[in-house]
């Protein structure tokens, strides 16, 4: 299990936002979800309904928090103007987390 007690609140609070806009947001269609992501949705979606307890071995944790982050900053999913509703911070903020994710030994 992934070790999250580095991880800051903040941080922490941010990366649920981006599970929960990748599983319910419009930002991923289902055809292409697990070639995105890594993992299916309903595993994401497990990640969330945990969230921030990880209940996922590490590959699939990684995946379901990494992988949502990055591809809500780098795939075209045209969305961008809906972005407030569904992740409070601006992109930036997202890729400070995700290093800040990178920086703990999963």
């Amino acid at each position: 299990m992934a070790n999250l007690d580095a991880i800051s609140p903040d941080a922490m609070k941010i990366a649920g936002e981006c599970l929960r806009a990748t599983v319910k947001g419009p930002f991923f269609p289902d055809w292409e979800f697990q070639t995105l992501i890594g993992v299916e949705r309903d595993v994401v979606k497990i990640l969330l309904d945990a969230w921030p307890k990880q209940g996922l071995d590490d590959i699939e944790f990684y995946c379901a928090v990494m992988a949502s982050m990055t591809n809500l900053l780098g795939y075209p999913h045209g969305d961008d103007e809906i972005w407030s509703d569904h992740i409070s911070c601006p992109p930036h903020r997202v890729r400070d987390v995700i290093e800040e994710f990178k920086a703990v030994d999963l």
